[in-house]
């Protein structure tokens, strides 16, 4: 049995990696500029000479002072990519959570946000709702909440239609719970398992690996559709030998970001009309 502890990739950053001003210089040809960490002088990537952005700490900033107090506080933690050109934080808001039970095993999902956004002109400015699990970190993501709250604009990030959405977090949370809670009690068969897993992943290798992480997920929490989606979310917050989903290093040092868009493989999954009949 595969058990998953930690973050693959880089590492936590608490003051370093991210937090550091922005500064442009020009280069030697007149429609473009360097984008730089001020802090190091390092050049982060080329872009237009209109671009524009403001810092990952100034982001970041910008969106934890809209968050409604209802909310109570947050845990967070924040990750890098490119070399500080993309930035991920994560809010975890442990005063809003919910047991979710199967026959085998129970565990908390507490609600969470999690925005990011590029200093390159790569990546646009994002933001996302979803839950965690308690038991082991997975990252679960519900089809309907990346798509509620998220808002892309790579010139202006739209702050204040974010902040008025997102008053909404707790309507939200309590639909994904609800979504969460069937799945438990849906009773499947790992054939069945096996079946949607065929049905809805295009690759065998990657088929094969999701079954074997989708049977040791099922003998944790039984044999229903949570078991199979916790497959998915780990898949989705993990990437080493002990998910069978490592990654191949890369010069880019992106393996966070590459991570991070497994999520929207997991969207895509759950809303195929396969899971959903396992679903409901």
């Amino acid at each position: 049995m595969r058990v998953s502890f930690g973050h693959a990739g880089s590492a936590d950053h608490t003051g370093e990696g991210w937090d550091f001003e922005v500064a442009f210089e020009p280069t030697r040809f007149d429609k473009s500029k360097y984008v730089l960490n001020a802090d190091t002088g390092d050049v982060l990537g080329i872009v237009g000479k209109d671009f524009n952005c403001v810092s990952h700490a100034e982001f970041f900033e910008g969106i934890e002072d809209g968050f409604p107090d209802g909310f109570g506080s947050a845990t967070t933690r924040t990750f890098t990519s490119r070399k500080g050109a993309w930035a991920l934080r994560e809010w975890a808001f442990e005063g809003m959570q919910s047991l979710i039970s199967t026959d085998q095993k129970e565990s908390s999902l507490v609600y969470k946000i999690v925005a990011w956004h590029g200093l390159d002109g790569l990546t646009s400015n994002n933001v996302l709702s979803g839950s965690r699990l308690s038991w082991c970190l997975n990252t679960c993501v519900w089809g309907e909440d990346i798509s509620h709250i998220r808002r892309k604009n790579s010139r202006h990030f739209d702050l204040d239609k974010f902040l008025l959405e997102v008053q909404d977090g707790s309507v939200i949370f309590a639909q994904h719970i609800e979504a969460m809670k069937r799945m438990a009690q849906r009773k499947i068969t790992l054939d069945q398992a096996e079946t949607v897993i065929n049905n809805i992943i295009p690759f065998e290798r990657t088929q094969k690996a999701m079954i074997e992480l989708a049977a040791d997920n099922m003998d944790q929490w039984g044999n229903n559709t949570f078991g199979l989606y916790n497959a998915f979310t780990n898949y989705a917050t993990y990437a080493d030998e002990r998910n069978g989903f490592a990654m191949r290093d890369s010069s880019n040092d992106n393996q966070i970001e590459r991570l991070h868009s497994r999520s929207f493989d997991v969207m895509n999954w759950v809303n195929t009309a396969a899971f959903q009949s396992i679903a409901a």
